[in-house]
């Protein structure tokens, strides 16, 4: 349990799905981002240890003449989603949170997750956003669950796009990945992956995919419970092809807090 995040989670304790509610940034929350920020901007092995200039560089990314409101968003959603996955799923990073060759945020899926009980990928999409006027939390969670089952759909069923998807993925990892034996596990299962692509055609049915939403609004208004059950019960549906499955295993991970400027106005304040 983390002080000021109350979660809601899968009864039945295999985390098909969770919802997380961030109160505020406590003090315990704020001690796991000072902790976790450098890896999961950076990787385990970066060339500047430096917490206060990997804030520096992040501010600046979200301050990037290039980077709209919605980018900031999502670049605060994808930094909510390594934290919760590393602090209640015990899932290992194996992906950085900043491109590799420019001063932006990287390419490829927004994460890859490695789950060391069973030696599993997880491929996992984002999707961030705010509720508009003509919706509720509910319906704008659901829109963002979505989002990131219809992105990853086309893109784990192109060859193309998945190739240079797991070309990405295994350039992260070297430097994500901590633990030699981990990183070794997971350079193989992306080897694996990327290999198939040549041998038949891409297919997401192979795939386990971890679909996020990250909501942006008033707490006054919470995401029900029941609404992400019902989502998790239909997100692994194909409905353009007779209801049949689309991914060999999907989880929904949904996080909802007031405003993203909270975290980022946190950060701000740590230069």
């Amino acid at each position: 349990m983390v002080e000021g995040i109350t979660d809601c989670q899968d009864p039945n304790g295999d985390k098909e799905w969770s919802l997380f509610y961030i109160e505020n940034i406590s003090e315990d929350f704020k001690k796991i981002i000072r902790e976790n920020l450098i890896s999961i901007c950076e990787g385990n092995d970066p060339i500047d240890d430096s917490y206060k200039n990997t804030v520096r560089e992040f501010i600046r990314r979200c301050d990037s003449s290039t980077s709209s409101e919605d980018r900031k968003k999502g670049m605060i959603g994808e930094l909510l989603v390594h934290l919760i996955l590393g602090e209640y799923y015990n899932y290992s990073s194996a992906s950085a949170l900043f491109n590799l060759e420019e001063k932006s945020f990287k390419k490829g899926f927004d994460l890859l997750m490695y789950n060391p009980k069973d030696n599993s990928l997880w491929i996992t999409e984002v999707k961030s956003g705010e509720v508009v006027k003509e919706h509720k939390a509910n319906r704008k969670m659901s829109i963002l669950i979505n989002r990131a089952k219809n992105d990853l759909k086309h893109r784990l069923n192109n060859s193309e796009d998945k190739n240079e998807l797991w070309m990405n993925a295994y350039n992260h990892a070297k430097l994500a990945v901590n633990s030699p034996n981990e990183r070794a596990a997971v350079l193989k299962l992306i080897k694996n992956n990327r290999s198939k692509i040549y041998k038949e055609k891409a297919n997401s049915l192979k795939d386990n995919v971890l679909l996020a939403g990250v909501l942006f609004y008033t707490l006054s208004d919470r995401t029900d419970p029941d609404s992400i059950k019902e989502s998790q019960s239909n997100i692994n549906v194909n409905s353009d092809n007779n209801d049949s499955q689309l991914f060999n295993h999907a989880k929904l991970v949904t996080i909802q807090e007031n405003t993203y400027e909270e975290v980022l106005d946190f950060l701000r304040r740590e230069m």
